[in-house]
């Protein structure tokens, strides 16, 4: 909004830009997906960037008051309307009771299809008492694996192999309706209660240029029209940067001496032999064992080479000032791109020459 002003806040507290421009992400409609690469390289590409090399013990897992506050939130979740599937690895017995459905799977068959209280109800009938002191959920386990014998076949006749829906509906907590979307509290999204997060990623600069240059390199090689275009457009500059070397001062074509003008190769080339072969070097120092250099004497050479007359500040700054034209004219093209209310006169007066001309023939 135009002549505005203020404080932008995040979770009650200034923002800091630095810091927000970490966690806000500006996510397309459209998917705009890398290309060339496949779904599982795009995604260990993502990994390789935020996660280091090493994990140490703390990462591997989590304890039991962050399981037990992330299946709270889960549950929570879940209540509002949506499908939470959750793996946890031999979770305790309060948190084995905050799941709503339990699925055990023996041998590829259905061992238990129901609710986390009706475990303990359902290994009764079968003559298998889970004992007090024990998990729920690892004594199933250990039945299902056949440590107490076969009784796989057993439980699996009992829920029809998942077919039986008797124990999808034991003791199932009926949450009044005003707790469905119960949202949480809000001191738990102030900054003053939850302790301020280092966004730096595992990865470090090296490791993230290494990952990006190998994504960039594996691109290429898949992009068979830059393959082709690349070399296409690369060995006929080339070729015109190196045009005339070592025909020493005789006169060129005055086409070719101004296409060489504005090759931005020859100039780099001229200021290399310049920086090396330039006064006030002295005279190359010929092998024992060889009777005659002939060019040992760097004036004569340079002057072979056609550069007699090359100077390396002149070379210098035709690179910086072709350099900084390059940049400046793609900035400029980039900004007339992106402005939403200003189109780039040239290229609409040629887009509408184009279309009086098609019209035309038609």
């Amino acid at each position: 909004v135009a002549g505005a002003s203020g404080t932008i806040f995040t979770n009650g507290e200034p923002r800091d830009l630095h810091q927000f421009r970490k966690l806000s992400r500006y996510i397309m409609q459209e998917d705009l997906l890398q290309p060339y690469i496949t779904v599982q390289e795009a995604m260990m590409i993502a990994a390789d960037l935020k996660l280091g090399n090493g994990i140490t013990k703390e990462k591997k897992g989590l304890d039991d008051v962050a399981s037990s506050t992330c299946v709270s939130l889960l549950k929570r979740v879940a209540r509002g309307g949506r499908t939470v599937v959750c793996s946890l690895h031999t979770p305790s017995a309060r948190l084995f009771a905050e799941f709503d459905h339990v699925y055990v799977v023996a041998g590829g068959r259905c061992a238990y299809q129901g609710t986390a209280p009706g475990v303990v109800p359902f290994l009764n009938e079968l003559q298998l008492p889970c004992p007090k002191t024990y998990n729920p959920a690892d004594f199933i386990i250990e039945v299902s694996s056949g440590e107490y014998g076969s009784h796989v076949d057993k439980m699996v006749s009992a829920v029809e192999n998942g077919k039986n829906q008797r124990w999808r509906t034991y003791a199932i907590e009926e949450s009044p309706p005003g707790e469905l979307f119960e949202e949480m509290e809000i001191e738990q999204l102030n900054t003053g209660g939850i302790e301020k997060h280092n966004y730096k990623h595992g990865c470090s600069a090296c490791q993230q240029f290494i990952v990006l240059l190998k994504r960039m390199l594996l691109q290429t090689v898949r992009n068979k029209n830059s393959v082709f275009m690349g070399p296409a457009m690369s060995v006929p500059l080339m070729l015109l940067a190196v045009y005339g070397i070592g025909s020493g001062d005789d006169p060129l074509p005055i086409v070719w001496r101004l296409a060489r003008a504005c090759s931005f190769l020859r100039y780099g080339i001229e200021g290399l032999v310049a920086a090396i072969y330039g006064p006030p070097r002295d005279d190359l120092i010929c092998p024992e064992h060889v009777d005659y250099c002939e060019y040992k004497n760097v004036a004569y050479f340079v002057k072979l080479m056609g550069m007699s007359g090359v100077s390396f500040w002149v070379d210098f700054s035709v690179l910086v000032c072709m350099l900084l034209a390059m940049n400046l004219t793609g900035y400029y093209l980039l900004r007339q791109r992106l402005s939403p209310n200003y189109a780039f006169r040239a290229i609409k007066v040629i887009g509408n020459f184009i279309k009086t001309k098609m019209s035309s023939y038609s």
